[in-house]
């Protein structure tokens, strides 16, 4: 009567090792590979598995936030890009100053958010 019992226990404690083994291995792999990329006149954003690509001739305007929603950003300290009608994308990249500039290379209609244009003198 004991036995079943600690066989059904022994498969649970297996499937919850494995799946919190899979959370943290998922997250570690978005930890180490999210970053920005600008290839041609597409901004590319990759985060673990999740991929984006935008087109840089459709970004509107970059504005700054700090937010905890989840983003393609290993920090609450962020850049928002517009683009499209409707699209948004949230990062962080190191250099920001230097990203700016290489996107406003790209296409100088770009609006700057005031703090962002004070910040460099953009």
């Amino acid at each position: 009567m004991i036995f079943p019992i600690f066989s059904i226990l022994s498969i649970l404690n297996f499937i919850l090792f494995f799946l919190g083994l899979l959370i943290i291995s998922w997250l570690i792999w978005i930890w180490f590979s999210t970053g920005y990329f600008i290839k041609n006149n597409t901004l590319n954003i990759q985060a673990g598995p999740l991929k984006q690509a935008v087109d840089i001739q459709e970004i509107k305007n970059i504005t700054k936030e700090k937010s905890v929603l989840a983003a393609a950003s290993l920090t609450i300290d962020r850049m928002v890009i517009q683009y499209g009608t409707y699209g948004y994308v949230r990062i962080s990249p190191k250099k920001e100053y230097e990203f700016i500039k290489l996107l406003l290379s790209k296409n100088p209609q770009i609006q700057i958010d005031d703090t962002l244009a004070k910040r460099y003198n953009i």
